[in-house]
C-alpha cells in the first residue's frame, strides 16, 4: 500500500473530538502534550520553543519549480498580517 500525506491527522492529538475514541499509547500522550505545548506557545508569542521542548527550527519557504528546489526569499515580505496586528 502506497504511503500519502493525510490532511488532519494531528487533530486527534490537539483535540477530544467528542464521539471518536482517543485511545493514545502513553508516547502518543506524551507526543501530544508536546504538540498541544508547541501550538499553544506559537499562538500566544509567535514562537513556538520552550525551555523544556526540542528545538522547532524556523522554517525556509520553498519555491518547488519542476527544474529545481530553492528557498524562497520574496514570500515574506509580500505576507502581511494587518488584521492580527491590529489586534496587539
Amino acid at each position: 500500500m502506497a504511503r500519502a500525506s493525510v490532511i488532519a491527522s494531528e487533530l486527534p492529538y490537539l483535540f477530544d473530538l467528542g464521539g471518536r475514541p482517543r485511545d493514545l499509547t502513553t508516547a502518543q500522550h506524551r507526543l501530544a502534550d508536546t504538540m498541544i505545548d508547541y501550538w499553544t506557545r506559537f499562538a500566544r508569542t509567535a514562537d513556538p520553543n520552550g525551555p523544556s521542548s526540542p528545538p522547532w527550527p524556523r522554517h525556509t519557504v520553498l519555491s518547488l519549480a519542476p527544474d529545481r528546489i530553492v528557498p524562497t526569499r520574496t514570500t515574506h515580505t509580500r505576507h502581511h498580517c494587518a488584521f492580527w496586528n491590529a489586534l496587539g
